[in-house]
């Protein structure tokens, strides 16, 4: 999709029903740009400045979990959630 915008406040609704990443650029401002992920489910994290996360109210039992970075690609892990417990999963990315 690419929508030229030559007046301020325009708003065009779009539906997206395909799960995955998706890049978004400006053909005239290569500054403007931003990732979208549509998900298949409503538990995620977006990691703080320490590269922190935390997902709450996840049911107990074993979970696949993923990870993104817009650089460094995806990483996938599987946990076990177990009744009042908190899980804690570290990732690593290895230097380019």
């Amino acid at each position: 999709m690419n929508y030229a915008m030559p007046v301020p406040g325009p708003f065009v609704p779009t539906k997206l029903t395909k799960e995955g990443v998706f890049k978004v650029n400006c053909d005239v401002h290569p500054w403007m740009r931003a990732w979208l992920l549509v998900l298949p489910t409503s538990a995620y994290a977006v990691t703080g400045p320490e590269g922190t996360y935390r997902v709450t109210d996840v049911s107990p039992g074993k979970h696949k979990v993923k990870f993104w970075h817009e650089r460094l690609g995806e990483r996938d892990a599987e946990i076990e959630i177990h009744p009042a417990r908190t899980a804690v999963h570290d990732v690593q990315y290895n230097p380019r």
